[in-house]
């Protein structure tokens, strides 16, 4: 029966060619399949949609999860299956200051660098502008690292950036946000600036040279503003609940 038993559900069929035909669905088994439980009453639902209204609305034990739905709060939407581990439409975002940033290689670097050099004839304030926006945007809105997505503007012409604290959303001005993103960028410039090839190294510094030279301008946040504000976008795309905006509660 093996081979006609879907080792993800459990579902079996008449004949393999059947089990060949439910694997091959563009939906996997697995998650179309599995019963979503709530963490904290341990109801079951086969829809996210369902779940996370039962959480909203229902749910006895959900209290402190309302009040950080009503908060604007970065995880209220994570559950369990009964299928190994498998968390569906989970969104976890660190607090602000706490990135984890190792997939920032010397390799990766080195292709921002030269990409901006390349770019930029002067090689000097412009290509120093465009590595710093490139590697602040690698660190904190970037889709393949969500956890880092911990700071946002409503718009770019906002005067509040929301820091993530890991379980909501807190207000402050972009001065106090825009020299801490501005450190861990030219940290991470300066800890993984390339060596290599040797005929590069005096454009990298050069480069490096003028970052710092235009750090105190990155620190009041002009440059970084782009950046918060496709943050908003991207947090509505991954489906945290509703941001606030300016003039509203965090």
């Amino acid at each position: 029966m093996a081979d006609r038993t879907c080792s993800l559900c459990g579902k079996e069929f008449d004949f393999p060619s059947g089990l060949s035909r439910h694997q091959k669905r563009k939906t996997n088994c697995a998650v179309s399949g599995a019963r979503l439980q709530c963490i904290h009453c341990g109801a079951s639902f086969t829809r996210p949609g369902n779940l996370q209204r039962h959480l909203r609305d229902s749910c006895a034990k959900s209290g402190e999860l309302r009040q950080h739905l009503d908060g604007a709060g970065v995880t209220y939407n994570q559950h369990t299956t009964n299928i190994g581990q498998i968390t569906i439409n989970a969104v976890t975002i660190a607090p602000f200051g706490e990135e984890k940033i190792e997939y920032i290689t010397r390799e990766l670097m080195a292709d921002i660098f030269n990409r901006h050099l390349a770019q930029n004839d002067d090689q000097g304030r412009k290509a120093a502008n465009g590595a710093f926006i490139e590697t602040a945007t690698r660190i904190y809105s970037n889709m393949e690292h969500t956890a880092n997505i911990t700071c946002y503007m409503p718009s770019a012409r906002s005067k509040e950036v929301f820091m993530s604290d890991g379980k909501t959303w807190i207000p402050a001005p972009i001065t106090d946000v825009a020299p801490k993103m501005t450190n861990a960028t030219i940290n991470a410039m300066v800890d993984k600036q390339p060596f290599d090839p040797p005929d590069r190294i005096e454009q990298y510094s050069n480069l490096l040279r003028a970052t710092f030279e235009n750090e105190d301008s990155y620190k009041k946040g002009a440059e970084l503003r782009a950046v918060l504000a496709e943050n908003k976008r991207k947090l509505e795309r991954l489906a945290t609940p509703a941001l606030p905006g300016p003039g509203q509660p965090a």
